[in-house]
């Protein structure tokens, strides 16, 4: 099965990709230990992802930085 190009898309798209390709993925977030940059915790996008020996892909999502 081949997996879909998700990286640095937005979370919404990069779901309905991967759903549409039948693969198998779990999700985790990330966050700076910063909060100088604020941050939309509703606009997630992909900032990693790595199928793992099980083929399971590991997605991870990071919020979007606002706009200042």
């Amino acid at each position: 099965m081949d997996c879909p190009d998700i990286l640095a898309r937005p979370w919404d798209e990069a779901e309905d990709m991967l759903r549409s390709a039948g693969v198998r993925y779990e999700t985790e977030r990330t966050r700076s230990p910063r909060h100088y940059f604020k941050t939309d915790e509703r606009e997630l996008y992909v900032v990693r992802a790595k199928q793992d020996a099980d083929g399971i892909l590991r997605v991870t999502l990071a919020a979007r930085q606002q706009h200042l």
